[in-house]
C-alpha cells in the first residue's frame, strides 16, 4: 500500500480523494474545503476542522481513524475507527469502533463497537456492542448488546441484549434480554426476558417481564397493569417450533465468507455445503461455548450474537435428534450442542435458501 503523508494546509489541498491502495496520513491539523471521498485506508492523526460543512466519506472497503472532531461518513463495508468527539454517520454494512466521546450514526445494517463514553444513535436493522459508558439509542429494529455500564434507550422494535451492569431504559414495543446484574426500566409495551436472578428490572404501564419460575427474580411491578409472566422450560425443539422429519431437524450456523468458524483456533471448521461434520472430541456436558462440541441455532438470525463480519453468510444443517444436546438453565436459550450434521445449503438471516446455495 503507499504511502502519502500530509504536514501542511497547502498538500492536504491538493487531495481530491483517497483511492484503493493508498494509504493517507494526515500529521497536521486541516481545514476541509470539500467532501474528501476515500476508497483506500485514511489516518486522522490531528484536527480536522469541518466547521464549512465538509466531511470525509468512506466508501467500498474504505479503513478511516478518525480523531477529534472529525466528521466521516461510512458507507459499504468502510471501516472507521473514531475516537474522540470525532462524528461518523454510518450506512450499509459500514463498521464502525468508536471510542472517547465518538459520536455515531447507525443506518441499515451497520456495525458499531462502542467504548468509553461514545454516543450511538442505532436506527433500522443496525448492529451496536456497546462497552464501557458508551450511551445507546436504539431505534427500528436496531439490535444493541450492552456491556459493563453501557446506558441504552431502546425504541420503536429495538431488540437490546443487556449484561453486566448495563442499564436499559426501553419503550415502545422494545424487548430486551436482562442478564448479569443489569438494570432495566421497561415502560409503555415492551417485552423484558429476565434470564439472571442478580438482574433488576422495573415495570411500568403496560409493561410485561418474562422470567422462568426457577429463577428468583428481583423485579418490580410500578403500575397495576405491568406483568410477571413465569413460565416452566420446555423441551428445546418444543421451545423453538422446530419440526421433526424422519428424525432430523434443519438447524442453521453463521459462518465466513469463506464457509469458516473459529478461524486460526486449532478446531477451525468449514461447513461447505455438501459436507457433513461429526466432532472428532465430542463432550459438550461442561458448558455451552467452547470446543468440544459444534454449535447450531433455531434460526440464522439468532446466530448473529456470536458473529458479525460483515461478509459472513449463514448455512443451513441437517442433524438427527440423538445428535444433539440441550443444556440445562441455559444462557443462549436459542443454541444448542450438536454431534454430527450436513450442512445442505446457504440461506439469508431468516433461513430462505439462496438461489445459488451449493
Amino acid at each position: 500500500m503507499k504511502e502519502i503523508r500530509i504536514t501542511s494546509q497547502s498538500q492536504f489541498d491538493k487531495i481530491n480523494s483517497v483511492e484503493s491502495g493508498d494509504h493517507l496520513i494526515v500529521e497536521s491539523s486541516v481545514k476541509l474545503s470539500a467532501n474528501l471521498i476515500v476508497y483506500g485506508r485514511l489516518t486522522l492523526n490531528s484536527t480536522v476542522d469541518t466547521s464549512w460543512g465538509r466531511h470525509v466519506v468512506a466508501r467500498g472497503q474504505a479503513h478511516v481513524v478518525a480523531w477529534e472532531q472529525a466528521h466521516v461518513e461510512a458507507r459499504g463495508q468502510a471501516h472507521v475507527v473514531a475516537r474522540g468527539q470525532a462524528h461518523v454517520e454510518a450506512w450499509e454494512q459500514a463498521h464502525v469502533v468508536a471510542r472517547g466521546q465518538a459520536h455515531v450514526v447507525a443506518w441499515e445494517q451497520a456495525h458499531v463497537v462502542a467504548r468509553g463514553q461514545a454516543h450511538v444513535e442505532a436506527w433500522e436493522q443496525a448492529h451496536v456492542e456497546a462497552r464501557g459508558q458508551a450511551h445507546v439509542e436504539a431505534r427500528g429494529q436496531a439490535h444493541v448488546e450492552a456491556w459493563e455500564q453501557a446506558h441504552v434507550v431502546a425504541r420503536g422494535q429495538a431488540h437490546v441484549v443487556a449484561w453486566e451492569q448495563a442499564h436499559v431504559e426501553a419503550w415502545e414495543q422494545a424487548h430486551v434480554e436482562a442478564r448479569g446484574q443489569a438494570h432495566v426500566e421497561a415502560r409503555e409495551h415492551t417485552t423484558t426476558q429476565v434470564q439472571s436472578d442478580d438482574a433488576v428490572v422495573l415495570l411500568f404501564s403496560f409493561a410485561i417481564a418474562v422470567i422462568a419460575k426457577a429463577i428468583k427474580h428481583r423485579i418490580t411491578k410500578k403500575s397495576k397493569t405491568a406483568h410477571i409472566q413465569t413460565w416452566e422450560p420446555e423441551p428445546y425443539l418444543t421451545r423453538e417450533g422446530i419440526a421433526v422429519k424422519a428424525g432430523t431437524v434443519i438447524l442453521f450456523k453463521r459462518v465466513s465468507s469463506e464457509f469458516l468458524t473459529q478461524e486460526g483456533k486449532p478446531w477451525e471448521t468449514k461447513w461447505t455445503p455438501g459436507v457433513t461434520r461429526t466432532h472428532p472430541a465430542w463432550s459438550p456436558y461442561g458448558s455451552e461455548c467452547g470446543q468440544h462440541k459444534y454449535h447450531a441455532c433455531s434460526r440464522p438470525y439468532f446466530c448473529d450474537e456470536f458473529r458479525s463480519k460483515t461478509d459472513d453468510q449463514y448455512v443451513a444443517i441437517q442433524i438427527a435428534v440423538k445428535d444433539l444436546y440441550e443444556w440445562p438453565n441455559p444462557h443462549y436459550p436459542h443454541k444448542i450442542a450438536f454431534r454430527k450434521g450436513k450442512v445442505l445449503y446457504r440461506c439469508d438471516r431468516y433461513g430462505n435458501k439462496i438461489a445459488d446455495g451449493k
